[in-house]
Order: C-alpha cells, then structure tokens, then sequence
C-alpha cells in the first residue's frame, strides 16, 4: 500500500512537471504571438501611411496633369488664333 501511494505520489509529481512545462510554453508561445501580431499591425499602419501619402500625391499629380492640359489647350489655341490672323 505504502508503495502503491509512493507510485502515486511520484506521477502526479511528474505530471504536476509536465503541467508546469506545457503552462510555461504556452506562455511563452502567447508571448511571442502578442509580439509578433503588434510588429504586423506596426507594418499594416506604416503600409497604410504609404497609401495614404501615394494617394494623395496621386491625386496632386492628376491636377497637374490637368491643369498642364488646359495650358497646352490656351496655347494652341493663342496659336492657332495667331495663325489665323496671319492669314
């Protein structure tokens, strides 16, 4: 009986290590998603920065583009009035 509870006594002791491995390896792998997740969400932000400066420069480049186009329209035109009175 005395040995019985010794055998016992001995497992559980082994478990309890067991436990307190598998406890501290999930602690240790939560820690390591915690920091992994905020270096994700700190690139997911830097990459959204980078969007939001393109877009803008994007659209600052479309007007421009398009103000550059009505110059080149008025200047044909003046030329092509020009031109005309050439004529």
């Amino acid at each position: 009986m005395v040995a019985r509870i010794s055998e016992l006594e001995k497992t559980m002791d082994e478990r309890g290590t067991k436990l307190s491995a598998l406890t501290q390896k999930l602690d240790d792998n939560e820690k390591q998603s915690s920091s992994t997740i905020e270096s994700l969400t700190a690139g997911i932000d830097g990459l959204r920065a980078g969007l939001d400066s393109m877009t803008s420069q994007k659209e600052e480049l479309e007007k421009l583009m398009a103000s550059k186009g009505d110059e080149a329209s008025m200047q044909i035109k003046s030329l092509e009035d020009e031109i005309s009175g050439l004529s």
